[in-house]
């Protein structure tokens, strides 16, 4: 080999590392974002639903000391205050299947949205590691609070499959839909790719103005399955 094939292949090699350093360090920034997304979505709901609700319970024993306060009042506090905390930390995590974590994640938004919601899991019998679980459930999380809140859905199809080689998640809703190529993408969508990156799994999107959004994830087998 000559001097020039050896400095060009040691060029390519410096090259291939500096690429993956960047995209390590674009993952670590895009993990932190969404750590502050989420902090921030948690500070919302707590001011906007757990210190209204509190602040309504102070006032009428102020007002009211004679009166009892309403019950509606306080259970509906304590439901706020339960569903941050799941939101946080999932209960039983480690002992509950991914099918029922997606089932808890999506039921509020029937009662919430008048959302209709129809479910298609299966796996298979294999373990699921925690983190797989956790990310799954936020990114479900996330694209039904763009779908009700965002898209005017009045319909959402979540299916989510475990083959052989992986698991195969689709999100489908018949909102607004939006101009994929002139839209930017929002704090949300940020979120779900950097969920998806840290799984190392694909994620390809579908939107057309007036017809809906498809959201379709495939991720490996190794990157669910807990080995212990």
């Amino acid at each position: 080999m000559t001097k020039i094939h050896f400095r060009k292949l040691a060029e390519n090699r410096i090259t291939i590392a500096e690429n993956k350093a960047r995209q390590q360090k674009n993952l670590l920034e895009a993990v932190v974002r969404t750590q502050e997304d989420e902090r921030e979505r948690i500070a919302a709901e707590l001011h906007d639903n757990l210190i209204g609700k509190l602040t309504a319970i102070k006032l009428y024993a102020e007002l009211r000391p004679e009166n009892p306060v309403p019950e509606n009042l306080i259970d509906q506090s304590i439901d706020i205050a339960r569903g941050i905390s799941h939101d946080l930390c999932p209960p039983m995590l480690e002992y509950t299947s991914i099918e029922e974590l997606v089932e808890r994640q999506i039921s509020p938004w029937k009662a919430r949205m008048s959302v209709l919601l129809r479910s298609d899991i299966r796996t298979e019998g294999d373990r699921i590691s925690n983190d797989f679980k956790v990310q799954i459930i936020r990114i479900i999380q996330e694209l039904a609070t763009n779908a009700g809140k965002h898209a005017d859905a009045s319909e959402i199809d979540v299916r989510l499959r475990h083959t052989g080689s992986g698991t195969v998640l689709i999100f489908k809703d018949n909102g607004k839909g939006y101009d994929m190529l002139a839209e930017k993408k929002g704090i949300g969508l940020r979120n779900i790719e950097t969920r998806v990156q840290c799984l190392e799994g694909k994620y390809k999107i579908k939107s057309k103005k007036g017809v809906g959004t498809a959201n379709i994830f495939l991720f490996r087998k190794n990157r669910m399955i807990d080995e212990q």
